[in-house]
């Protein structure tokens, strides 16, 4: 989120860091291992994933399908289909006015 190209966020590693941080001490906050693998064709559709920027999106999604939890994201471009039992029930855009 530090990076100067993230559209959405203005902010130093240290600032994200900072909120990650206190984020994580809230009661709502709960650590998911992440026991996926990218190379397991039972959970990955890899033809969906279309070039490097979206394998860590893939690889998040699918510890979310795992977990059945919620990715929360500013991204409109989650490669749903690279998941295999992922929908878009398992997404939560930000900034997007209901």
């Amino acid at each position: 989120m530090s990076n100067p190209a993230y559209p959405t966020v203005d902010a130093t590693p240290a600032e994200v860091v900072e909120h990650l941080a206190k984020f994580c001490e809230t009661r709502e906050h709960h650590f998911w291992e992440d026991p996926v693998a990218i190379t397991d064709p039972d959970v990955f559709a890899a033809q969906w994933i279309a070039g490097h920027s979206k394998i860590t999106d893939a690889y998040l999604l699918a510890v979310v399908v795992r977990h059945k939890g919620r990715l929360a994201t500013f991204d409109r471009s989650i490669p749903v289909r690279a998941v295999q039992g992922a929908g878009p029930e398992h997404i939560e855009l930000l900034g997007v006015k209901a």
